[in-house]
């Protein structure tokens, strides 16, 4: 039997779980569509579902399971049946858990879901960072987030920049469509104006990272891109020289799809932490599973 629960009877499976575990911090936080699968009147897995307003077309998921169960060939099709059944608007599944990979993990890539990238969240300890003054760019201009905001048509491409790269390098998640005013509110949200943030060159964006400030006054390293690598090189420095005189920890979210993200990710010693792998499938159904009641 599946029926909607409540966030106090799922207590029983997370239990098992790591309070940092990516399950458990997503059913908590995303308690208010339970749903939980009985089999003898036993509680044996919890599931929820919500959408990411920058991602409106895949359904998100996570999936919680008694510490017995290794073998999701009988429980996993009642689960994902049932998600399939809530994404039926949505153009499929997506569901992201930390590797190595889970049995449950597995399980999803034999019915057809793809690891289509990962996600590093990471920090870098700029305290004990040795850092060279930058040099002068040998081509374009750096300007901080205020100087951009201050050129009218820079503004506005840097706008459009920022979406269309972040589309193209999360194809597998499609992203919202482009509206100026939405897009800023979502994603721009919180970038340090202060902060180095672009090279420019014959009147266009050639290179950009954004350094973000968050609600607890820490600074993330996140979206990196340029025309090529020279750019890149020469705007890095400059970024992490601010970031040195801002704070002592800087935090930092790279993407496997993002070829600058994760030259980045090289270019320093960033703690090294476990990758969040992100799968996804389209809607088409899922065959097997028990009789549960």
């Amino acid at each position: 039997m599946i029926r909607p629960i409540s966030l106090e009877e799922v207590q029983s499976l997370l239990q098992h779980y790591s309070k940092r575990d990516r399950m458990y911090l997503d059913i908590n936080q995303y308690s208010a569509d339970l749903r939980g699968l009985f089999v003898h009147d036993k509680l044996v897995a919890a599931w929820t579902s919500w959408q990411v307003p920058l991602h409106p077309y895949l359904l998100a998921f996570a999936v919680v399971s008694a510490s017995y169960i290794s073998d999701f060939t009988l429980v996993g099709p009642e689960i994902i049946g049932d998600l399939m059944q809530a994404a039926r608007q949505y153009r499929g599944l997506v569901f992201a858990d930390y590797n190595p990979q889970t049995e449950f993990m597995d399980w999803l890539v034999k019915q057809g879901f793809s690891n289509a990238r990962c996600r590093v969240s990471t920090s870098l300890n700029l305290k004990q960072l040795p850092l060279a003054v930058p040099g002068a760019l040998t081509r374009g201009q750096l300007l901080t987030g205020t100087e951009l905001q201050a050129d009218a048509k820079l503004s506005v491409d840097f706008v459009r920049l920022t979406w269309q790269q972040f589309a193209y390098t999360r194809r597998d998640n499609p992203v919202i469509a482009f509206d100026p005013d939405t897009w800023t509110e979502l994603a721009l949200r919180g970038w340090e104006q202060a902060a180095p943030v672009v090279i420019v060159d014959d009147g266009a964006v050639q290179a950009y990272v954004l350094l973000r400030r968050d609600q607890q006054g820490e600074l993330t390293l996140s979206w990196a891109w340029a025309t090529d690598v020279h750019y890149m090189r020469e705007l890095l420095p400059h970024v992490l020289q601010y970031a040195q005189e801002h704070t002592q920890v800087l935090h930092a979210q790279f993407s496997s799809t993002d070829v600058y993200e994760r030259f980045v990710h090289n270019s320093y010693p960033f703690k090294d932490v476990p990758e969040l792998a992100i799968y996804v499938r389209m809607n088409v159904a899922i065959g097997g599973g028990l009789n549960a009641h």
